[in-house]
């Protein structure tokens, strides 16, 4: 749902008139009480599936970290962890944050649980990129923790950066 105090400000620094402010965040209100039992339901299931694809996006995106885990060391590659998960991080928010206008109420699932599983995902990854350097007789390994702990910071850095100003 549309943040009323949001919209009030926005528009009024357009320089629209108190009355017509009223009327479209009446008009919002009065839209979202309407909506059938089918329009909420899909509403609720075009939530449930972004929420969905950003686990299976951050699976997919910690396996495609490997070749780096392989390849790069130390600073090289926590660049390059810090970089993917900022971007990653940056879509992810964007479309979270689209897809949370269908639901009334704020869930903790896209700040807490999706930070949690990538941070699972990259763990498991770099004990993985880890055992195939062993067998390959590569010199690369990784310490799992750090790996992952500085991809779930810099992956959730875009949500609250983009939370705090939108909040400003």
């Amino acid at each position: 749902m549309v943040d009323t105090q949001q919209l009030r400000m926005s528009l009024a620094e357009k320089g629209w008139q108190e009355h017509h402010i009223e009327r479209a965040v009446s008009t919002l209100h009065a839209a979202e009480s309407v909506k059938d039992s089918g329009t909420k339901l899909l509403d609720l299931v075009i939530y449930w599936v972004a929420m969905v694809l950003a686990v299976v996006g951050n699976f997919v995106l910690s396996i495609a970290l490997i070749p780096v885990l392989l390849a790069f060391n130390d600073i090289a590659l926590l660049i390059s962890v810090a970089i993917a998960a900022i971007l990653f991080g940056m879509t992810l928010d964007f479309v979270l944050k689209e897809i949370e206008h269908l639901r009334k109420t704020h869930l903790i699932i896209p700040e807490l649980f999706i930070p949690a599983i990538a941070l699972i995902n990259v763990y498991i990854i770099t004990n993985l990129s880890n055992d195939i350097a062993r067998a390959l007789q590569l010199p690369t390994t990784h310490n799992p923790w750090t790996v992952s702990i500085i991809y779930m910071v810099c992956f959730v850095i875009p949500h609250f950066v983009f939370k705090w100003t939108r909040k400003r």
